[in-house]
């Protein structure tokens, strides 16, 4: 057990027991993270094609199915992001962009767009799918488009890399000053955190490292260079064969049999819209540069 990721302070281990791993939280910011945590290089075997097609435990049960419900919350997240800037980003960066639906989003909005994703099923996908080439680390992008960008955006994915304290420095570097971060992911604070325990949906180790909460966002941001602007709450559209697949992943002994319904091509078809209050989404700006001292 090292120092928090997101403040540096020290951590109280065992926080959370689970049979796949266990938690340990920060006594200052309250973020937890699993412990340990993995090498950074290890994280994409942990999101192959099964990650995507019910083969790992926190996966989707089927993503491509739930594609239509994919490019609806794309369109919202960039009302959100154009919201925020007060006009349409001329370049964006998706950092953990899947087979890339947000990108195409905005590309048909007239950005230029690049795409990060560990995972080497998503960026195979990406560009067979799309002709988006995704590279595999924010290094790389950082290396080739330093400050080029206007938004660097993280749709649920901060959660799922070892070192979300620097993938955030990295982000930084590849912002203009003045651009925005948005962070999409769940608040490990909220109320049906809070009530559900060990038992909340976003508990899913190896695959979710970090439990975030607003304090541990807004410590991360900071150490990162970020100015904070928002936390707000947010929703989503899911389909139904994705809440029963993550209620049969949760509770397998009672509910394990909702695994097999969960596949079935029509509940993909019948959507909700999910809005229990653990989901936020996170504003942050790179501060202007000062001109002379």
């Amino acid at each position: 057990m090292g120092a928090c990721v997101g403040c540096g302070g020290s951590q109280s281990p065992g926080v959370f027991v689970l049979e796949a791993g266990t938690y340990a939280r920060c006594d200052g910011c309250g973020l937890a993270s699993l412990d340990p945590l993995p090498a950074e290089g290890a994280a994409g075997a942990l999101f192959e094609e099964g990650y995507f097609h019910g083969g790992v435990a926190g996966g989707y049960s089927d993503y491509d199915a739930d594609g239509a419900l994919h490019e609806a919350n794309a369109r919202a997240r960039w009302a959100l992001v154009e919201r925020h800037s007060g006009a349409p980003p001329a370049s964006v960066l998706d950092v953990g962009c899947a087979v890339g639906t947000f990108l195409v989003e905005a590309q048909r909005r007239g950005a230029q767009v690049a795409g990060v994703d560990v995972s080497p099923w998503a960026r195979a996908q990406a560009e067979q799918r799309h002709g988006i080439g995704v590279a595999a680390s924010v290094e790389e992008v950082a290396a080739r488009e330093s400050g080029e960008f206007d938004v660097v955006t993280f749709f649920q994915s901060l959660e799922h890399v070892p070192r979300p304290d620097r993938l955030l420095a990295g982000a930084c570097a590849c912002l203009r000053p003045g651009g925005l971060v948005v962070i999409e992911t769940w608040d490990a604070g909220s109320t049906v955190a809070r009530v559900m325990g060990k038992a909340w949906q976003q508990m899913n180790p190896p695959t979710v490292l970090h439990l975030m909460g607003r304090p541990s966002l807004a410590a991360l941001l900071g150490r990162a260079g970020f100015e904070l602007v928002t936390v707000e709450r947010t929703s989503k559209l899911v389909s139904v064969g994705l809440v029963l697949h993550i209620l049969a992943d949760k509770f397998p002994a009672l509910l394990g049999w909702l695994g097999v319904l969960a596949r079935r091509p029509w509940l993909a078809r019948l959507t909700l819209r999910y809005r229990l209050g653990d989901l936020v989404t996170a504003v942050a700006r790179k501060p202007l540069a000062v001109v002379g001292t």
